[in-house]
């Protein structure tokens, strides 16, 4: 009995060193494309200028859901301050995004758009720092957002590429 006992001690140890190995080999890629969608909720103020002119800043804030379900920041949080006005009837919007996955591991991103007469604000984004898994990341992406109605919740379709050194 008490050899069975050390044998199913040593095997579960051996087990878990096993899994523990395996775990820290499971590197991600290099490189890979990726897609999906990015639901936030925005805030912010505007202040008035003139001719007709506004100046808003805020940011919106949400989660990314790959389009296949798992893989690359999928259900990663999102931050993005941000900042945009209003000239001559034209809207523009910029900023960063702070992409953390649920290992703490950190992408930061800056994009950029002009809204279109169809409430679409189509725009680049690329990759520019990161921590963790993600330092040295660089890629290009581009993303279509839009309020949903008149509310503050919106969504954004991103599609693009990622680089690790």
């Amino acid at each position: 009995m008490k050899k069975r006992m050390m044998f199913a001690a040593a095997f579960a140890s051996g087990l878990a060193l096993v899994v523990v190995a395996n775990s820290a080999q499971a590197q991600m890629a290099k490189s890979g494309s990726f897609e999906g969608v990015f639901p936030w909720s925005s805030y912010g103020e505007t202040t008035e200028s003139v001719n007709d002119s506004s100046y808003w800043h805020g940011g919106f804030n949400g989660g990314f859901v790959h389009s296949d379900g798992s893989g690359f920041l999928h259900e990663a949080g999102i931050t993005c301050p941000a900042a945009g006005g209003t000239v001559g009837g034209r809207q523009f919007f910029q900023g960063s995004c702070t992409v953390t996955d649920a290992d703490g591991d950190q992408a930061m991103l800056i994009w950029n758009c002009e809204m279109q007469a169809d409430g679409v604000c189509p725009g680049p984004q690329s990759w520019v720092a990161g921590t963790g898994k993600y330092e040295g990341i660089s890629g290009e992406m581009t993303f279509e957002g839009r309020f949903i109605g008149n509310t503050p919740q919106g969504i954004s379709y991103w599609k693009g590429e990622w680089n690790l050194p």
